[in-house]
């Protein structure tokens, strides 16, 4: 089972048993090893995890609580595993090869523990208010050549409406839909059009115009996906009874940092010759409940991540 593991893996694996330890369990269990990929500070799940808000404090005080220390302290040199984690080995080593990675790194080891649907690690990670789909995404990011810190490649200004979303949009509850090319995909807070989403452009910028030519077409190839998704989705939603049309609109009146409206407009839209900022209110924002719009939030991802 370790035999694919690179050092950086099997680093985290020992911290993870240093961890059991000390919370005195007598096997390794996934909170362990969630806290042995914080507890190396130069690995990069560390690096992606503080991106999220959680650090090593946070995590072992979660940990702790969603499993107490055992009665005894475990004082052999290597705990057994749990077999959920055996499990976790086995699943990051399925993300290796779907991959087509020769070695299970510590990402893998991530993404084998996020498909896990319990278990204290993902629990500690909701409970932390982790957005476990975006999470996953980021690390993917990351093994496919994404980059550490997408921040970086792209940098937010402070005091920006726009860039305080993207940097929420982490959390869990969030109505994060994909990270695409250029731009971070949201389902938008107006649901009057169901299926209104928004992009916003990866980093600060202002102006379209800022752009060069190749980021420009970039940006508009994934306009163009977000508008197939939501026709896709609603494939007969249209006054022909075929996919909506769709309205585009790149608007920077109110906020100064590019972002696109993606709007289907749909047979029982009341005015279709109208654009939609004139409706009331209560109209625009529609009367989709939160568990309709997690549903369409995941066709939508879907369509985009197929």
């Amino acid at each position: 089972m370790f035999e694919r593991l690179t050092i950086g893996a099997n680093k985290v694996v020992a911290l993870a048993n240093q961890e059991a330890k000390q919370l005195q369990q007598e096997q390794v269990g996934s909170g362990p090893l969630l806290l042995g990929l914080l507890a190396d500070g130069e690995g990069g799940c560390a690096a992606v995890l503080r991106g999220f808000g959680v650090d090593l404090t946070r995590a072992r005080a979660e940990v702790n609580r969603l499993s107490p220390p055992g009665s005894k302290i475990a004082m052999s040199r290597m705990l057994p595993m749990t077999v959920r984690v055996t499990h976790v080995l086995q699943l990051a080593g399925d993300e290796a090869r779907a991959l087509r990675h020769a070695d299970v790194e510590a990402e893998h080891l991530l993404l084998g523990m996020l498909r896990e649907t319990d278990g204290v690690a993902v629990n500690a990670l909701r409970n932390l208010g982790v957005n476990l789909e975006r999470l996953r995404a980021v690390v993917l990011a990351r093994l496919s050549g994404g980059g550490d810190d997408l921040l970086t490649i792209h940098p937010l200004r402070a005091g920006c409406p726009m860039c305080a979303t993207i940097l929420d949009l982490g959390r869990a509850g969030s109505m994060w839909i994909a990270d695409l090319s250029e731009s971070h995909v949201v389902l938008g807070d107006n649901q009057g059009c169901r299926g209104w989403c928004a992009l916003l452009l990866k980093g600060h910028v202002e102006h379209l115009s800022e752009l060069d030519e190749d980021r420009q077409m970039r940006v508009w190839r994934d306009v163009s996906r977000v508008a197939g998704a939501i026709r896709a989705v609603f494939p007969k939603s249209g006054k022909d009874g075929g996919p909506p049309r769709i309205n585009y609109e790149c608007l920077g009146n109110q906020v100064a940092h590019v972002h696109w409206h993606v709007i289907p407009r749909h047979a029982d839209d009341m005015d279709p010759t109208k654009p939609v900022w004139g409706w009331e209110t209560e109209r625009l924002k529609g009367s989709m409940t939160e568990t309709q719009r997690e549903a369409l939030v995941k066709q939508l991802r879907v369509q985009l991540q197929g």
